[in-house]
Order: C-alpha cells, then structure tokens, then sequence
C-alpha cells in the first residue's frame, strides 16, 4: 500500500513539473511573437525588392519614408496617450462616458491623420515607379491577397 501511494506521488511531481515547465515556455513564447500589424513593413520591403528599383528610386522611397516618420512618430504618441488616459478613467465616475466619448473622437481624429498621411506616402511613393513597376506591384499584391484569402479559408474549414 504504502509503495502505491508513493509511486502516485512520484507521477503527481514528473506530471507538475512538466506542467509548470510547458506553461512558462508556453508563456515566453507568447511574449516574443510580435502582433501582425508589425510584419507590414517587411512584406512592403519584400514587395519593392522584387521591383528592381534603382538607386536613385530606392534613395526618393527612403526621402519619403523620412519626411512623414516625425509626423507618424508624434501621432503614435499621441494615440499611446489616449489609450493611457482610456486606461485610467474610473468607470463609475459620473462623467465618465462623457470623457471616454471625448477620448474616443479624439482617437478617430488621429486614426484618420494617419490614414491620410498614409494615403498621401502611398500616392508620393506611386510617381516614384515606373508604370512598369506599378502594373509588377499591383500583380504582386493581387497574389498576395490571394494566399492570403487561402490560408483563411483553409482556417476556416479546419474548425
């Protein structure tokens, strides 16, 4: 009797330690995948190295990036703030849905800054290219979508 409960013992140790060390990796593993959002650079990247852009067009992509990096950088900012603010409004306040209404317009207004710089690097970036280069581009992306339509619809039926 007393061999059994000991070897119940000894399974319950290996099986909590395997437990505890597979959920610390597991957790280490979580905190080093970045978000998605991030890997859009490198997709872009990818995309203008299979265009073959000459050093003079790599050189005006590079001015472009740069003229609208402060601006981007100072609405990032500024976002990062509301979501702070966001973060420390007491919820039973009496005013409170007015100041998150107040911070909520406030973060639209900045999403659409950033939409609209975005828009004006994207069409400063299109003169910049051959029609060549844009027809490349625009077949490029079109099969990028099309992977990705896959790989969703391949998700989808695996549930």
């Amino acid at each position: 009797m007393k061999t059994l409960t000991m070897t119940k013992f000894m399974i319950l140790i290996g099986l909590s330690s395997v437990l505890a060390f597979g959920s610390n990796t597991f957790a280490d593993n979580q905190d080093n995948q970045r978000p998605a959002k991030h890997r859009s650079g490198k997709m872009h990247k990818s995309l203008l190295q299979k265009l073959n852009l000459t050093d003079d067009q790599k050189a005006q992509m590079q001015t472009v990036r740069e003229s609208y990096q402060s601006r981007l950088s100072s609405l990032r900012e500024n976002s990062k703030n509301i979501r702070q603010q966001k973060k420390a409004l007491d919820s039973t306040s009496s005013n409170y849905v007015a100041q998150m209404q107040s911070l909520n317009a406030q973060s639209a207004e900045l999403n659409r800054q950033r939409a609209d710089i975005r828009a004006q690097i994207k069409h400063e970036k299109s003169l910049i290219l051959t029609n060549e280069q844009l027809a490349q581009l625009k077949t490029l992306k079109a099969e990028r979508q099309a992977r990705r339509s896959e790989r969703r619809t391949k998700r989808k039926n695996r549930n």
